[in-house]
């Protein structure tokens, strides 16, 4: 990870890469469920295997997780970035293709935006990303 000023535009910033092996897919399921959704009775899915990268530049990052389960025969994609974020996910029972167009402000107008409200506040600079 480059921190500096010309990092915001230098594709060369961000380079991050994850990855885990054997985690608990239905434990991991349950943490993003609404309060009042549990999974069917009875389901085992078996071990999750996951990895993640996220590079670019701090403004125009792009992110890819992979994931499969292998005993259920289940794997899946998501790409993120500042256009588009599209999730895929397959199994023996189910193709599922998403992809949800995004359009996100411009950076120089955020800037402005931000420098000229947090200036009249007092708080310094602070920018949103």
């Amino acid at each position: 990870l480059w921190v500096a000023p010309e990092a915001e535009e230098d594709p060369r910033a961000v380079i991050f890469q994850a990855e885990g092996r054997g985690l608990p897919t239905e434990s991991l399921l349950r943490r993003y469920l609404p309060d009042n959704a549990d999974l069917p009775p009875g389901i085992k899915m078996g071990n999750l295997f996951v990895k993640g990268t996220m590079e670019g530049a701090h403004v125009d990052s792009k992110i890819r997780l992979r994931w499969e389960i292998p005993a259920s025969s289940a794997r899946g994609t998501a790409d993120l970035d500042r256009s588009a974020i599209t999730v895929t996910a397959a199994g023996p029972t189910f193709n599922v293709k998403a992809t949800a167009h995004t359009q996100l402000p411009d950076q120089d107008k955020v800037r402005a935006m931000d420098c000229t409200t947090n200036n009249r506040q007092g708080k310094g600079l602070h920018f949103l990303y």
